[in-house]
């Protein structure tokens, strides 16, 4: 009975707004964030580590 009690509060403490869930807005339209990958050498011997960039910027900021 009190598992079943504990279960039940759990949804009306999320919908009482008392426990809110982080959301992410950032309110960015198409196009607003650039993703770009560049590798560093073509040629990359065996054993040794590949040279490789990746970014990404939120342009909406």
């Amino acid at each position: 009975m009190r598992k079943l009690a504990v279960l039940l509060l759990i949804p009306l403490l999320l919908l009482s707004g008392c426990v809110t869930i982080p959301g992410v807005q950032t309110g960015a339209k198409g196009g607003d964030i650039s993703v770009s990958l560049s590798v560093d050498s073509t040629e990359i011997p065996a054993g040794n580590p590949l040279g490789l960039s990746i970014s990404i910027e939120n342009k909406a900021m």
